[in-house]
């Protein structure tokens, strides 16, 4: 189990306080992290700016925003921030660098989170 948190850990993730969110109980921790895959919120983004519809991505966006917040997956906290406030500003124009970014952290916290 610390190698696991120590994974975690090196990779970004805010082990700390995430565990003070759960009172300490690592299993339940690694139960959150667990269901961050099956999470439709990053697809809600990803359809909604296929679509070009600006709410349904700033509603996913925000969502997974709060969602990886609370979990301690810093990498796609961070990520998803400027997306949040460019939708939120009701326009998708410039998203796609920080897309890109997005859709990388969020790849590789989803690989990290399958390897626990």
């Amino acid at each position: 189990m610390a190698d696991t948190l120590e994974l975690l850990r090196e990779n970004g993730f805010d082990v700390e306080n995430a565990l003070r969110r759960v009172m300490g109980k690592k299993e339940y921790y690694y139960k959150i992290l667990k269901k961050f895959p099956d999470d439709k919120s990053y697809e809600k983004l990803r359809s909604g700016l296929a679509e070009g519809d600006v709410r349904k991505a700033f509603e996913g966006a925000h969502t997974l925003k709060g969602i990886s917040g609370n979990a301690g997956i810093t990498p796609v906290y961070a990520a998803v921030q400027p997306v949040v406030e460019l939708l939120r500003a009701g326009s998708a124009s410039g998203i796609g660098p920080y897309m890109d970014t997005l859709e990388a952290a969020y790849a590789r916290a989803v690989s990290i989170i399958g390897d626990i």
